[in-house]
């Protein structure tokens, strides 16, 4: 994972690129329709740098306090659609 620029808005990962001002993933350079859950997940994951996130920082940066949904299944839902959306496998992660 490559952070392309200081403000820590664009992130450059094998042939992806998240633009986060505009809210956009494109994939070699065409743009990937992703739903917000997920979008906000990348985005946290890659502003991680590596550093494990803990499934309560996912819960609390993907929904706002009192809000009540089964958070474990919807966390595994948006990782789920971010790793088709990579082409990533659990087996086999690369990002």
């Amino acid at each position: 994972m490559v952070r392309s620029d200081p403000l820590a808005t664009t992130f450059a990962f094998g042939d992806f690129e998240l633009h986060w001002p505009s809210r956009e993933l494109r994939k070699r350079g065409k743009r990937l329709r992703v739903p917000q859950q997920p979008l906000h997940a990348l985005a946290l994951l890659v502003n991680a740098e590596g550093r494990v996130v803990t499934r309560e920082e996912l819960r609390r940066a993907l929904w706002q306090g009192g809000t009540f949904v089964d958070f474990d299944r919807a966390i595994n839902k948006a990782i789920n659609q971010l790793r088709q959306l990579l082409g990533d496998r659990f087996f086999e992660a690369r990002f």
